[in-house]
């Protein structure tokens, strides 16, 4: 039972709660973990409004991506839920620091491989936040470089612009997949204030 625990963990780690309760078998949710054992049907909830189980709109039990993604992803969005806390001299929680490598942001967008590595850090951010630690997991573009050298002499295009435009596609597909980054913190290698420390180091 420990083994199915644990992978069960992992899955509401990597996927959040409320997806995870589409997917995961209620009776392998392990009460060790301080999760219940009943999970409350406003889980499958694609409204604000807790009390609807959408269950009797959805008899196939199919999990409703489209609707409970949007739903949950902009109530993070609107409540800052994975912004670093602010940190005093009175702070007492433990603090982690869960950095990913930044991406290269090419024309061609995500591929697999980002998510797949993207997922792991995810799962630590949101455990130890889960674990009361104050997290910080930014996000940035790793965009200086000879690639977009490359492409703007082979289209003639500006790199500040298609460098832009291609960060502004990562962006929207990275925080489709809702991994719980602090937006606040984003950074680009080739931001001005950036490249000004690079450049004196």
């Amino acid at each position: 039972m420990i083994r199915i625990s644990n992978m069960v963990l992992s899955i509401l780690l990597t996927t959040g709660m409320k997806r995870a309760a589409a997917f995961t078998p209620r009776a392998l949710i392990s009460t060790q973990f301080g999760v219940s054992s009943t999970l409350p049907s406003s889980l499958f909830s694609t409204t604000d409004d807790s009390s609807t189980n959408t269950n009797t709109a959805n008899p196939d039990n199919r999990y409703p991506f489209a609707s409970v993604e949007k739903k949950w992803q902009t109530h993070w969005a609107s409540h800052q839920t994975f912004k670093t806390p602010i940190r005093t001299s009175e702070s007492t929680n433990p603090k982690k620091y869960v950095l990913d490598m930044f991406p290269y942001p090419s024309g061609a967008g995500l591929h697999v491989g980002h998510p797949e590595g993207y997922t792991a850090s995810d799962i630590m951010a949101r455990y130890w936040r889960m674990t009361g630690y104050d997290v910080l997991h930014p996000i940035g573009w790793d965009s200086f470089g000879l690639p977009a050298e490359q492409f703007a002499i082979q289209t003639g295009a500006k790199p500040a612009i298609t460098t832009k435009t291609n960060i502004a596609t990562f962006k929207r597909q990275l925080k489709s997949l809702g991994f719980s980054y602090d937006w606040d913190r984003e950074i680009a290698t080739t931001d001005e204030d950036y490249v000004k420390w690079t450049q004196w180091i």
